[in-house]
């Protein structure tokens, strides 16, 4: 996935810094993009050498830089998640408009500058990018960028959630083994479908899985991840009597094994998962695939 930063993401000027809500909007804007580019193997920024310049060596913008507070703790992040997605580009020498006009929330017309150059060579190039919003520009629905030899409009992502639903995660996060290791994967995806599907929700368990289930669910078709994780994902979202009455779940307790179960597909597949409470934690003990028997089915 190739991505090209909105520049008020990653710089900020002493007067809006000095704002503690614009400070904390763009430090939690900052952090869901780097926490959703970090989180993609197969994903690159488009970034060059004179913002970076401009990044580290401007005394006007970040004054986060000196800052220990925030010097402490956002360098190490920008280094090891950020940069490590970095693909450097040459900057044009001619600039591309945008239209409608992009906002920044700095006065550094230099930055400017170069983000329109860095883009009309991205164009000249023919290179296809997604164009991650920042704040001031998150109410635009479409942006035309128009180069010195073409045009082109790429996909926004004003949210990490916008992020996500572009990449299949599940590919790079789905459990390959039993390992505590691997099992942290599929951890992983349920907290990226919670914040695609289920934003406004939190989940209202403490969760863990058998080996069991791990072993369960490694070798299901990747046509069926997303729907299983969506599944999992509205049980642990859902009280007791929410899933009980809900038409796709249909959660319910079986006398026989004295577990409960929720359904991950309806009838006549019937895809089914067991789980039980064990000091109030939701413990998955086994995922039941197409023509597997569970107890009183």
């Amino acid at each position: 996935m190739n991505v090209l930063l909105d520049p008020n993401s990653v710089f900020i000027d002493e007067l809006t810094w000095n704002n503690e809500i614009e400070r904390d909007n763009f430090l939690t804007d900052l952090f869901d993009i780097i926490d959703a580019i970090s989180d993609t193997k197969k994903s690159v920024t488009f970034w060059t050498e004179e913002l970076e310049t401009i990044l580290w060596n401007s005394p006007q913008l970040n004054p986060w830089k000196s800052i220990n507070n925030y010097k402490f703790s956002l360098i190490p992040i920008i280094y090891t998640k950020l940069r490590s997605k970095y693909l450097y580009v040459d900057i044009s020498d001619n600039s591309c408009t945008t239209n409608p006009e992009i906002s920044y929330s700095y006065t550094n017309a230099e930055i400017r500058e170069i983000f329109l150059r860095t883009s009309d060579s991205l164009l000249q190039n023919n290179v296809e990018f997604f164009f991650f919003l920042s704040i001031p520009n998150k109410l635009l629905d479409e942006i035309k960028f128009s180069g010195v030899m073409n045009d082109y409009v790429p996909k926004l992502l004003k949210e990490k959630s916008c992020y996500y639903k572009r990449i299949p995660f599940f590919m790079d996060y789905w459990p390959l083994n039993t390992t505590n290791i691997e099992i942290k994967k599929f951890t992983k995806c349920l907290d990226i479908i919670r914040l695609i599907e289920f934003p406004n929700k939190k989940w209202l368990y403490q969760f863990d899985y058998l080996e069991s289930f791990t072993k369960s669910i490694l070798d299901l078709h990747e046509n069926k991840r997303y729907n299983l994780l969506l599944k999992c994902a509205k049980r642990l979202c859902y009280s007791n009597a929410e899933s009980q009455v809900d038409g796709v779940l249909q959660d319910e307790y079986i006398v026989q094994s004295k577990e409960r179960r929720f359904r991950v597909s309806s009838r006549p597949t019937s895809q089914r998962i067991h789980y039980d409470f064990n000091e109030r934690v939701f413990v998955f003990i086994k995922f039941y695939n197409v023509g597997e028997h569970d107890d009183a089915l």
